[in-house]
């Protein structure tokens, strides 16, 4: 079994114990309805993704089916599929972006270093929009789409419960992550072994930090939820002062 179906077959155990409900809730999709999606996309899914909309095609647990504005649910593909009209083998899509701009989620099949990384990018209207066989506003979210989904998932059902948020960024070298978690690690978070390389999510009682690099702006970034403004704000310093950040409000 590889680690990216592994990744997916904790996907909804492992939101199981943190969010209540959410395996009850997550409505997995027909073995008819990937088929037809196969069909559609005119090529087989990876095993992975068919594995995913197996668990939760058509409902994401308790929340919505949408991530960075986008809706993966079988019923959005099989739409998407039908529209679009630029395709390349490299790319299957995930998700339909619902809000300009309109840059839909694709599964990268050939991403050096991962099984199933997770881009996304508006679909090229013009030969000059595409560059040695990629759109030129491809960005890179994560090498593991299974690990992103569950990290944002859980931050999103934080939010609600914690309204306290505050975010700090700042531009640094790539890897300046890894020392994210020593930071971290020393002032008694516990990071989830499903989070991945890219989000990395740590835990303490009534709070949550997320700590994540973008590597095409070459920034990293922490978020922090809380109870309370004051706990949110007194963390968000304390970690920002260790990774030498900026102080943002989300």
């Amino acid at each position: 079994m590889s680690a990216e179906l592994e990744r997916v077959e904790r996907l909804v155990p492992d939101l199981d114990e943190l969010i209540p409900g959410f395996a009850a809730a997550a409505q997995g999709a027909s073995e008819a309805e990937i088929e037809a999606l196969q069909v559609a996309a005119d090529r087989p899914l990876p095993p992975a993704y068919a594995a995913f909309l197996r668990a939760a095609g058509q409902r994401w647990g308790v929340g919505d089916s949408v991530l960075y504005g986008a809706r993966f649910t079988v019923a959005a593909m099989l739409e998407f599929w039908r529209d679009i009209d630029w395709t390349s083998p490299r790319f299957v899509g995930f998700g339909v972006a619902e809000a300009d701009p309109y840059e839909d989620l694709y599964l990268d099949l050939e991403r050096p270093g991962a099984e199933l990384a997770l881009v996304r990018f508006a679909e090229p209207q013009a030969e000059e929009e595409v560059v040695d066989g990629l759109p030129e506003d491809l960005e890179l979210l994560d090498r593991s789409f299974t690990s992103l989904l569950f990290v944002r998932t859980w931050l999103d059902h934080c939010v609600p419960r914690w309204p306290a948020q505050r975010r700090a960024q700042s531009r640094r070298p790539v890897g300046e992550v890894d020392r994210g978690d020593a930071v971290l690690a020393d002032r008694g978070w516990t990071r989830h072994p499903s989070s991945s390389t890219w989000w990395r999510l740590f835990q303490r009682e009534g709070a949550a930090v997320l700590v994540h690099e973008w590597f095409t702006r070459a920034s990293l970034a922490i978020e922090v939820v809380a109870g309370s403004a004051r706990e949110c704000e007194r963390i968000n310093a304390e970690l920002a002062h260790a990774l030498g950040l900026e102080v943002r409000e989300i």
